[in-house]
Order: C-alpha cells, then structure tokens, then sequence
C-alpha cells in the first residue's frame, strides 16, 4: 500500500482440522499479526515490533456429513386392511421359501405358491420363488420350457420402457419420494435382469440350433454388462463356447481360477474350482491339447474327490 493508504483486511475462520483439539466452545485462541516482511537491506525491524495481536473465539464442533445419510420417506396413508392384508402376504411368502428346494415338500410348495399366485398375481416376490424353484430344482434340463415360461411372466409384469425412463435421469438424493421411487425400481431391475439371466440359462442348454439364447442374451445386456460382472461367467463361458472362441473361453477360465471362482458366487450359477477346470479340460481337448486335458481331469479328482479313504 502507498503510505497514506487505507484498506480493510478480513479473516477466514480457521479450519476445523487447524484447530486444535482440546478448545472448546467458548475458548479463545491469541496470536499475532505482521503486515509487512523484513527487510535485511535496511536498517531496523521492518515491520512493527510485536505485530499486531490477534485473537478468535472457538465455537462449537461441527457435526460430521455422513454420505450414508437417506432422506426418511413420506409415511402413507394405508388402511389398517391393507396393512394387514401385506403382512399375511409376507408371512406366507417365507413360509413358501422354507418349502423351496425339499424334495419331500414339492407337493406342499406347488399347492401353497398356486394359492398365492391367484391371491397376488404381480407381487414379483412371489413370482421369483417360482421361478428359483424350478430353475434350482433337480432334473432342470428336463424343465427348460417351464424355466423359460416362468421367466417371461416375471419379465412381462414389469414395464421395462418405464424401467429404462427411470435409469435415463439422475434422481435427488435428499427428495424422501425420489429415493423412495429410486428403491422401488431398483427391486424391479434386480428381479428383472435374474429373470433375464435365468432364461438365457435355460435358453443356452437348448439345442435346437435356434439363435434365441443369444437373443435372451441380447435382451439381458441391455441391463448389465456381463462381461464385467462374474456372477454372469456361465453365460459368458456359454457364449464364447458356442462360437467356438475357445482361446476366450481359456482366458476366462484361467482368470476365475485366480481365486478359485469366488466372484461367481452371488449368482444364480455359482462356479466351483472343480467346474472351472472341467471347463479348462473340455476347452483344451477342443484345441487339441488332450495331454493337457488329461492332466487338467486328474486335478479335478483332487479338487472335488467324490469320497475320502478312512484314515
């Protein structure tokens, strides 16, 4: 500044990190202030002897952001009938999945999900235990056509342009209705791309020389990218397969191995290590490597024995 000069001079508040830790509200913080630096080329101080001092009042701790903070959703207005309508629902439904995979409670699941279908005939839920009954079951090449059946039904009570609209825009995080919306939908995509999954499963054991296991696969790839996600490596070792890209199917193989096919686990097909390296052995006769794949069958003996000598 030229001397004669004025100018006003303002002070951020400190950090709360520049703090220090044991001030509390209330405390106050003395220092002090230069306005201008020394200067060794000339004799004396240059600048005020002591400075200028300078003090800030702490206040209190601000509380910390969490990114896990959800805005509460508006409560609705439901009838005490509905309330309690949902809860039978509910209530029925888990005990319909407790029935689900016994071989001895076939009979009492088939009767049980039939009466619900007729009382709740949308409620996706209920119609994604049907489909995981069959599709889970035993002897399920002999029930592709019903795998596929109950697929569809799931797949046409959701409004998949509706679905694709939602995905199309960001949604505000701190509006309660568009989390609740976005939660909504999200159940509706998830129950979407299984029903989608399981139905190119079924579709890929189909040997009819049709190109509909690609088109389920096609129809599928619009939700997820398969290729990124290993809960989907049966479908992408199937379609490899198929188009007899064999040194794909090889590289794939060997990267699932790396931790011995944990990244398949959350999905409907899980691989193991003996099921990876039965697929590296039927991949390497296919490139006529049978030395290779007898020695890939013997690792498979000693990763799943079927039994174990007494000791």
């Amino acid at each position: 500044l030229y001397k004669g000069s004025i100018a006003s001079i303002f002070f951020a508040e400190p950090a709360q990190s520049k703090i220090p830790t044991a001030c509390k509200a209330g405390d106050v913080l003395f220092g002090t202030c230069y306005y201008a630096s020394d200067n060794s080329s000339l004799p004396g101080d240059g600048k005020r002897p002591g400075g200028f001092s300078i003090s800030f009042v702490t206040g209190p701790k601000a509380a910390k952001a969490t990114s896990n903070d959800t805005p509460t959703p508006p409560e609705e207005e439901r009838s005490h009938e509905d309330e309690l309508n949902e809860a039978v629902r509910d209530l029925k439904l888990e005990h319909l999945r407790k029935l689900k995979g016994k071989e001895k409670e076939a009979a009492k699941f088939t009767k049980l999900y039939d009466e619900l279908v007729k009382d709740y005939p949308d409620h996706l839920p209920l119609l994604l235990e049907g489909l995981r009954n069959v599709d889970d079951g035993p002897d399920r090449k002999s029930k592709l056509g019903a795998i596929v059946e109950a697929s569809d039904k799931i797949i046409d009570k959701i409004a998949v342009d509706e679905l694709a609209t939602h995905y199309g825009r960001n949604y505000d995080k701190q509006s309660p209705t568009e989390s609740k919306e976005r939660k909504e939908m999200d159940k509706k995509k998830a129950a979407l791309t299984e029903a989608l999954a399981r139905k190119a499963r079924a579709r890929s054991l189909e040997d009819d020389g049709s190109d509909k296991f690609d088109a389920a696969l096609n129809e599928l790839k619009k939700w997820v990218d398969i290729d990124a996600k290993q809960e989907y490596a049966f479908l992408v070792l199937d379609r490899d397969s198929k188009a007899k890209h064999y040194g794909k199917v090889l590289g794939y193989v060997k990267t699932l191995l790396k931790n011995d096919g944990e990244g398949t686990k959350k999905g409907i097909a899980p691989l193991s290590r003996s099921d990876l390296l039965k697929r590296r052995a039927e991949v390497l006769v296919h490139l006529g490597y049978n030395e290779l794949g007898v020695i890939n069958q013997e690792l498979l003996l000693v990763a799943g024995p079927k039994s174990y000598l007494p000791f």
